[in-house]
């Protein structure tokens, strides 16, 4: 009785081994496809985010020298009337009769 019992079971074993044979390979057929398509999804995302990314180093990059440019010019133009400051002040410090009589 339970050699049928066993031998019942190794046969039942074998047809679901068969089976999920048979499933697997009509899955991978189909997956593939749809693997593909996910893939070439994937490809065109990641090339709009390098665009993307690349336009916006482009831009700040821009952004940056700019920037740098304006402070610049700003250092440049305050240099430049510094040492008239300068002589005003030391004058005033200095010497307050020549700031009184440069003013009249």
């Amino acid at each position: 009785m339970t050699e049928i019992l066993l031998i019942a079971t190794i046969l039942l074993l074998l047809v679901v081994i068969a089976l999920l044979i048979v499933l697997l390979r009509q899955r991978s057929v189909s997956d593939l496809s749809s693997l593909r398509h996910r893939f070439d999804s994937l490809e065109k995302s990641h090339d709009r985010i390098e665009r993307s990314l690349r336009n916006d180093i482009a831009k700040n990059r821009e952004e940056e020298a700019s920037n740098a440019r304006q402070a610049r010019e700003e250092i440049s133009n305050t240099l430049i009337g510094l040492p008239a400051v300068f002589v005003q002040n030391f004058t005033v410090a200095c010497c307050p009769q020549w700031s009184k009589e440069t003013r009249a």
